[in-house]
């Protein structure tokens, strides 16, 4: 994790952010386990952090506690190794590794498989689990087909959780400075007047996107107009308080503004053109081209291999770009260290926080946050300081006691109305075991994977972390109900979820490069520091001109095209 620097000005009490997110597990890493097998676990301790891994461990090691996976030796230790790379820094070491089973994120499967990296583990994925259910009834279809490596009935790694990046809001401030739309005081509604109207009673408020009433997005704002619309408000309320309406990590706003792009474009794509991006077979229905200065739409047009370059042209793509724009344009729509040095951890504090009064502005003012962009994770990433601000000013401080929510993104135009909330997987996570693991390992390791895939190890995770995993499974009544808002939020919208599997050529020899989030860039410089100075639709031409180009396009991936 980043050093955290102080954008802001805080009270002493509250001036240092916690660090908790590097914290690690307190574990031998000798392999004396006297007459016990050991296996080495390596978790990506990012945002989704530790915890849901100690359960699984503890539960493990119980299950079988009288077990015997080698001679001579009774019982289990996994020995969990808290870790922070990636996997594209774990390709080159893997193999001298300790960890013998992972679970990280950013893992080019057919690149680590093309590098011999991972072990079979097809026996796993069929494998009736203790539920009654296989790992295989678990995955969507996309899954089973991309897993089943080229096509071959073959299985060597498992998805394992999504990441997702969006804006957060905080609904308890909306209900007390009344910021949702009333019923029919948006533009969207039906019995519009002409005039913005708000309210902080949900039961009175306006449709939202999904275009229905009594809906969980009742009162957020439809469209990017209303969007824009409610930000100002939010803005012409400020009075004791400045009332700032976003706020992001300045110093990794490369990242995590790339990854919103690709969720403004998911929602306005929808699954099956946005997986045109990964598939280069269908046709795309929402090209445009910018002509003098207007967006034009394009014919229907037939997306192959050969053709693959013109999906760079899709509306979806320009529509997140001029949202976006419209933000960047807007100074008083932005946390005053938006563009500087405020990592994720401080811009997470600082939403929390700003409940209490305590936090500043430069000129010493006190300011609040409305929305905070940032991934799905954030919530459990920011436990440490739900804590800190609990000790500090009471229970109503606690993740449970205070009320966000995953939103809903409003419509790039009022047509699209009512089209269910599609959300992107920016970045693959995975399960597997390397495939250099020690012969006398390998049932221990399958089968403790097979364990981590048992519909009550799945609910574990998704009461612990507050987010789902990827594969399917169901959480009970009582079981949902104790999640957080934002948490049941998050479990509301994942049937939502697209992510970039496809068994393409082009795609998979170049996953790195055609992730959705590379793709809204033109040369090194981040997208939303190019947007201060231009446009949305001169970038977006730019953009095309660079990308949508089919010589290029064939220089690069010809040898894919068959």
């Amino acid at each position: 994790m980043k050093k955290r620097l102080l954008g802001f000005v805080l009270c002493g009490l509250i001036a240092v952010s916690s660090m908790s997110a590097t914290a690690c597990l307190k574990h031998k890493i000798d392999d004396d386990a006297g007459d016990k097998s050991v296996l080495y676990v390596t978790n990506y301790n990012g945002g989704f952090g530790e915890d849901w891994i100690a359960e699984v461990e503890k539960r493990f090691e119980t299950k079988y506690e009288k077990e015997s996976f080698e001679t001579g030796k009774t019982g289990v230790d996994i020995r969990v190794l808290n870790e922070h790379d990636g996997g594209s820094a774990y390709l080159d070491k893997v193999d001298a590794a300790k960890g013998e089973v992972f679970f990280i994120e950013d893992v080019d499967y057919y690149e680590w498989m093309s590098n011999n990296k991972l072990l079979e583990i097809t026996d796993v994925v069929n494998a009736t689990l203790s539920d009654g259910k296989s790992v295989y009834s678990k995955m969507t279809p996309e899954q089973q087909s991309f897993y089943n490596y080229n096509g071959q009935g073959k299985y060597y790694a498992l998805p394992h959780h999504d990441h997702q990046t969006g804006l957060i809001y905080d609904m308890d401030l909306f209900e007390t400075e009344e910021f949702y739309f009333a019923k029919n005081g948006a533009p969207s509604e039906a019995g519009y007047a002409g005039t913005n109207k708000f309210t902080g009673d949900k039961d009175n408020a306006s449709a939202g996107p999904d275009g229905k009433y009594g809906t969980s997005d009742d009162g957020l704002p439809a469209t990017y107009t209303e969007f824009y619309a409610l930000c100002d408000y939010m803005v012409s309320k400020n009075t004791d308080t400045d009332i700032v309406p976003i706020i992001w990590s300045g110093s990794n706003r490369r990242d995590y503004l790339n990854w919103f792009l690709s969720e403004l474009m998911a929602d306005y794509e929808g699954k099956e053109q946005l997986e045109l991006n990964y598939t280069y077979n269908g046709t795309a229905k929402n090209l445009i081209e910018i002509n003098n200065g207007q967006v034009e739409k394009l014919p229907e047009t037939q997306i192959t291999p050969e053709t693959g370059y013109k999906i760079y042209k899709t509306a979806g793509r320009y529509y997140a770009l001029e949202f976006l724009d419209n933000i960047a344009d807007h100074a008083k729509w932005n946390a005053e260290n938006n563009y500087g040095t405020l990592d994720q951890h401080q811009a997470q504090y600082q939403f929390l926080a700003g409940k209490t009064g305590q936090v500043k502005t430069k000129e010493g003012k006190a300011v609040r946050y409305a929305f905070l962009m940032d991934g799905n994770w954030w919530e459990n990433e920011a436990k440490d300081d739900f804590a800190r601000l609990v000790d500090n000013f009471g229970d109503s401080y606690s993740n449970t006691r205070r009320n966000f929510a995953f939103m809903p993104l409003p419509k790039a135009t009022a047509d699209k109305i009512g089209e269910d909330f599609t959300i992107a997987t920016t970045d693959l996570t995975n399960a597997f075991i390397k495939a250099s693991i020690a012969e006398s390992k390998i049932k221990l390791a399958k089968e403790f994977l097979k364990f981590c895939y048992e519909d009550a190890q799945l609910q574990s995770f998704n009461k612990i972390t507050g987010l789902p995993a990827s594969v399917n499974y169901e959480l009970d009544k009582a079981d949902y109900k104790a999640l957080s808002k934002y948490g049941q939020s998050c479990y509301d919208v994942r049937k939502g979820v697209v992510a970039p599997y496809s068994q393409n050529k082009i795609y998979i020899n170049n996953y790195s490069s055609l992730k959705l989030c590379k793709t809204f860039s033109v040369g090194g410089v981040a997208v939303v520091d190019e947007l201060q100075t231009t446009t949305a639709k001169a970038y977006f031409s730019s953009l095309c001109k660079n990308k949508a180009n089919e010589a290029a396009w064939k220089q690069s991936y010809s040898k894919w095209f068959n």
